[in-house]
């Protein structure tokens, strides 16, 4: 199994939604990546991740995420992340 981490600003990002790094990555780990044109170890996918609600943790919004993501001699590494908020 490939490596992803993440950006500490990415993982800033997720824990301000209450969004635990497993989560994201294993959302990351199953959808089909897209290359970025003219930059070929950038690319980009849609997720789908569980957002826990801020005055009730037991509960969660489902949350479409477009994820930016790039090969690095390590694995993968998430370098951005859009629709959190």
């Amino acid at each position: 199994m490939t490596k992803i981490s993440m950006t500490d600003e990415v993982r800033g990002q997720i824990r301000d939604v209450l969004l635990e790094d497993k989560d994201l990555i294993n959302s990351v780990r199953r959808q089909e990546r897209t290359p970025i044109p003219g930059d070929p170890e950038r690319f980009q996918c849609e997720a789908a991740v569980a957002i826990r609600r801020p005055l009730d943790l037991e509960t969660a919004v489902l949350r479409q995420i477009r994820v930016s993501i790039r090969q690095t001699d390590q694995g993968w590494e998430i370098y951005a992340v859009e629709g959190l908020a």
